[in-house]
């Protein structure tokens, strides 16, 4: 045999004994990975098997925020749903998926206290007024959501405009700023509307007994209902056939005359005094309508002192638009 041809034997034959060294030399670092993904792989087997006995089954469940007519139901609903899960593994998802034929729920969230509690946490978005478009006549949540016949009331005001409805959503030209005024109404003075539209005025409120409101648009719409339950409970109003409560620190009083109207201004209102207002309206008669939206948080400051009286000689404003199905 060649020198050669006996160098490469020997050299084969040195190669295996090397990997092998190096095998072993290699075996220290993946030893502890090793073992970290059997202790995972068997902590998974583990929290699979807790999942799925009655260790962690959800046993008590105490459901928040649920309000309305549908109330038993969706409460019933998501209980049924809940008693299937562990507290290891909540499925919000299923638990909305329980509740998704209900309009008026908007999300449902769920905190699990191990080993058996659940809490499920409903935010609803309740009737604000309601509207009729073409031949659908249906609850309107403040955000538009048209909710059904099912939750049309008397209680709630009637919103008139050029309106459609888009998938489930309320559309048309100063939707948002008349539900935004529906939404904010005490509800004792939400009872006594007979119809919101939209005029020259902005927001008009028609009330039962001929008196109207005027809002301008939806912005500090909680305060402006505050400021007309001052001036409704002033002696100084009573007998007016309009108020104008478009900048809720200066509520205006309008009176009939021969020659028009002549409208009286009230003396400038305080964040205080709106808020004293507004308590005494609710403690007549109950708590305002879900749902506010803009200004609900809000009350206007001081404001300078206004002119006493002036002459305004404008006429009532038009009657209420009537629904069409288009626009």
């Amino acid at each position: 045999m060649s020198r050669s041809g006996a160098a490469e034997l020997s050299a084969g034959s040195r190669a295996p004994r090397r990997g092998a060294a190096a095998e072993r030399a290699r075996w220290p670092l993946r030893r502890p990975l090793i073992f970290a993904a059997a202790a995972l792989c068997a902590a998974a087997v583990l929290y699979e098997g807790l999942i799925h006995t009655p260790i962690s089954a959800v046993q008590e469940v105490r459901i928040e925020g649920v309000r309305g007519v549908d109330a038993r139901a969706i409460d019933a609903s998501l209980r049924t749903s809940a008693l299937g899960m562990s507290t290891l593994a909540v499925d919000e998802g299923a638990l909305r998926a329980a509740v998704g034929r209900f309009a008026v729920v908007r999300s449902v969230t769920a905190q699990a206290s191990f080993p058996h509690s659940l809490r499920i946490i409903v935010t609803e978005q309740l009737p604000a007024a309601v509207v009729q478009v073409g031949s659908l006549t249906s609850a309107v949540a403040a955000d538009g959501r048209i909710l059904g016949a099912r939750y049309v009331s008397g209680r709630l005001p009637r919103v008139s405009g050029s309106f459609r409805v888009s998938g489930q959503t309320l559309r048309g030209p100063h939707a948002a700023d008349l539900l935004a005024i529906a939404a904010a109404a005490p509800a004792p003075l939400a009872a006594v509307v007979d119809g919101l539209s939209y005029g020259p005025h902005g927001v008009t409120a028609a009330m039962r007994g001929g008196l109207r409101v005027y809002f301008g648009d939806g912005a500090l719409a909680r305060a402006k209902w505050i400021s007309l339950v001052r001036v409704l409970t002033a002696p100084s109003s009573h007998g007016a056939s309009s108020i104008d409560v478009t900048v809720p620190g200066r509520p205006a009083a309008a009176f009939k005359t021969g020659a028009g109207e002549t409208a009286g201004a009230s003396a400038p209102l305080t964040g205080e005094a709106l808020i004293s207002a507004l308590t005494a309206a609710l403690a007549e008669g109950g708590n305002p309508a879900a749902g506010a939206t803009s200004g609900a948080a809000t009350t206007p400051s001081s404001e300078p002192q206004q002119q006493a009286t002036e002459t305004t000689g404008q006429a009532a404003p038009p009657a209420e638009a009537q629904i069409g199905a288009g626009g």
